[in-house]
């Protein structure tokens, strides 16, 4: 009976090893199967970030402003997260970083600094996210190869043309003529804005640069002075380069560069030409370029400068600067002046048999 009992006991503390031996294997870290209970740290931050109110977007060192927005979703285990990033680079839609490992804390996320690269494009990224706002900086941005990389400088003989043709002939009240050829007439007006502003420009512009990143520079020979880079920036794409203003930086720029006299200027004309001109900011002013050894010519067509001439010569400022103005005529050996005023009601008529409308610019490789 004795031996009966101690037999039972064995058993008992048996089983009792097996099953707690058993419970510990499922609850310990070395079973891979077993339940997690450990709950992941990180805050609960996902969503939609603009720039300009929860967005804090640098590109290349500087802050760039504009309508640019990111898209935080962190993974369930909180570590790691997808980052969408929307209208950042010039002509991308938008790039989208799968795998950002973040380093958590219970109100902040931190990633980066990473290298990454999409539609061509490379760069560094890093950034936080906590309750309403999201950081994101962006360096060592390169954008797909091309030829138009590095600094120009204006022809100094002939840094800027205009061809203008049409077939239409403009009715005028001058000496023993009525009617005048619009082509020759327009092409007189193109040469006189030439005249006007070539050596004007040779002086004031000093170089452009099209810089890896994306920006557009410009250096003023008056002071030697670069303008800031998120300005302006440019992408090539089918033979031509695309020319995107940043519009929200260079109002603030101009704002900022106000002085106390400056205090009644009055911006409601510059705006609502912007808001005119709303596709060609967004989506790009297109040029088609050529580059011919160590020569760029930059050309505007008929279908920028067209829908252009028409809203600017609708502005009311801009009327009252031609008006009373004329230009210099020859026909049969005698020289007349035309005034613009009578040449602006038969404008569309004008542009409505224009054959060949376009301006540009040439430029040379900087030493």
């Amino acid at each position: 009976m004795k031996k009966n009992l101690y037999l039972l006991m064995a058993l008992l503390f048996s089983c009792s090893l097996i099953f707690s031996c058993s419970d510990s294997d499922d609850d310990g870290p070395d079973n891979p199967d077993g339940p997690d209970t450990e709950e992941a740290i990180g805050p609960d931050v996902d969503g939609t970030y603009s720039n300009g109110s929860t967005l804090i977007l640098t590109y290349s060192g500087d802050v760039l402003l504009g309508e640019q927005t990111a898209v935080f979703a962190a993974a369930s285990d909180k570590e790691t997260a997808t980052i969408t990033l929307n209208g950042v680079f010039p002509g991308v839609t938008s790039v989208t970083l799968d795998n950002v490992e973040l380093d958590a804390t219970e109100t902040k996320y931190t990633f980066g600094p990473a290298e990454a690269s999409s539609n061509g494009w490379s760069f560094t990224y890093s950034g936080t996210v906590e309750e309403g706002e999201m950081t994101v900086a962006l360096t060592a941005i390169q954008m797909p190869a091309h030829d138009l990389l590095g600094t120009w400088k204006l022809d100094e003989n002939t840094p800027l043309f205009i061809n203008w043709e049409s077939n239409e002939l403009i009715n005028i009240t001058v000496s023993i003529y009525n009617k005048i050829s619009a082509s020759v007439l327009a092409q007189t007006l193109a040469d006189e804005l030439i005249d006007m502003f070539s050596d004007r420009l040779v002086e004031v512009l000093q170089d452009v640069s099209f810089l890896e990143d994306g920006n557009i520079t410009a250096t003023y020979s008056t002071d030697a002075q670069t303008s800031p880079i998120n300005m302006a920036h440019y992408y090539v794409e089918n033979g031509q380069v695309n020319i995107l203003l940043n519009t929200s930086g260079i109002l603030a720029a101009v704002m900022g560069n106000l002085t106390a006299g400056d205090g009644g200027f009055d911006f409601t004309e510059i705006l609502a030409l912007i808001e005119q001109f709303a596709d060609l900011i967004n989506y790009g002013i297109p040029l088609t370029y050529t580059t011919e050894g160590e020569v760029l010519t930059l050309t505007l067509g008929q279908d920028v400068i067209e829908p252009l001439m028409i809203v600017l010569l609708e502005n009311e400022t801009i009327n009252a600067l031609l008006a009373g103005r004329t230009i210099p005529y020859t026909v049969m050996g005698i020289a007349v002046e035309v005034e613009i005023d009578q040449i602006l009601p038969q404008l569309s008529d004008v542009l409505d048999a224009t054959t060949v409308l376009e301006a540009g610019l040439i430029m040379n490789a900087a030493e």
